[in-house]
């Protein structure tokens, strides 16, 4: 039918993984990857609604090269180190800034020539 709207691709199930990972902190990348869109799509469905930034909506994406590479293993790895972190967070933060620093550096590591 001419002029109909395609349906939405933002069922329940992939808006929940979505933002269950940005609110853990997962990049944009990282969270579009978790519910097998892209990240472009996740900027529209914030856009939109579908998805909220429930703990971190103060914190902007800090933009800069996407984490996920496409690379399914890698980005199942990036997922369990930021469960790793999230859970050393909450006994010291000095351990997941450690690893933040030297698993991204280009996202996560130090600005001040340090």
């Amino acid at each position: 039918m001419i002029g109909m709207p395609r349906p939405s691709t933002a069922t329940p199930e992939r808006c929940k993984a979505i933002e269950g990972a940005l609110a853990r902190g997962a990049p944009l990348g990282v969270a579009a990857a978790s519910a097998g869109v892209s990240r472009r799509t996740v900027w529209r469905w914030l856009a939109e609604g579908y998805v909220t930034r429930r703990s971190l909506s103060a914190v902007p994406d800090p933009g800069g090269p996407d984490v996920a590479s496409g690379d399914p293993e890698d980005e199942a790895i990036q997922r369990a180190l930021l469960g790793t972190v999230m859970g050393a967070a909450r006994e010291d933060w000095r351990a997941a800034a450690w690893l933040l620093r030297t698993r991204w550096p280009s996202r996560y590591g130090r600005r001040d020539g340090r």
